[in-house]
């Protein structure tokens, strides 16, 4: 379990350092080229809930899949799309809230000390709680530091994704998982144990990558 740990906080390190030198304008570049390999896949097409995590600076930028995702549901009610709060940072535990359309993302939600948007507080009390309303997701878009061509994944070591999907399947079928990965985040292994969970899909910059047989 050490080795494991130890494993796991050298492969950190270096993806942050490589990330550190990763300029905006590149993000920004891979960010749309995700956006297009995801356009191409059916089950983005198909499915009508999503989990969708909102990027940091250093991560592949959700914004053109949300906003294509809520510019949908202008013609789908039946799309729905749902993003994090960090109820409880300390516990490594969040909540996935649905949020309505592009205005409500512009006028209700705010930056946290993470600089990732949240919903403001004022307006919690009246969004859908994906686990306490039963809603079935179809498809969860998740972030990492790393993913490996195996369909593993590496978070940054807070545990909020894998303490989350535990939660969730553990009331309905585990939904499709996809990490969003940059060029630089893709790398042949990642440490693993139980407790991390395997994803479905990788949508990288030059491709998709799946651990389903086809």
């Amino acid at each position: 379990m050490t080795c494991l740990r130890e494993a796991k906080c050298v492969l950190r390190r270096q993806i942050r350092d490589v990330l550190r030198h990763t300029s905006a304008a590149a993000i920004a570049q891979q960010s749309a080229a995700v956006f297009s390999q995801l356009r191409t896949c059916e089950w983005l097409r198909t499915a009508q809930t999503f989990g969708v995590f909102l990027s940091m600076h250093d991560e592949v930028d959700t914004t053109s899949i949300i906003d294509e995702l809520l510019t949908r549901r202008h013609t789908d009610a039946n799309i729905r799309v749902f993003v994090p709060f960090m109820d409880d940072p300390a516990n490594s535990h969040m909540q996935f809230l649905e949020i309505d359309s592009l205005e409500d993302l512009r006028q209700n939600f705010a930056l946290n000390k993470w600089n990732i948007l949240e919903p403001t507080p004022s307006t919690l009390a009246s969004r859908c709680d994906l686990l306490r309303s039963g809603v079935h997701l179809d498809v969860m878009l998740i972030p990492g530091l790393a993913f490996s061509r195996s369909c593993q994944r590496l978070g940054r070591g807070k545990g909020f994704y894998d303490r989350f999907l535990t939660n969730l399947t553990a009331q309905q079928t585990t939904p499709l998982l996809v990490g969003l990965s940059l060029s630089c985040q893709l790398v042949d292994w990642v440490p693993t144990d139980e407790q991390d969970f395997p994803l479905h899909h990788i949508v990288h910059p030059d491709g998709v990558l799946s651990s389903l047989s086809s």
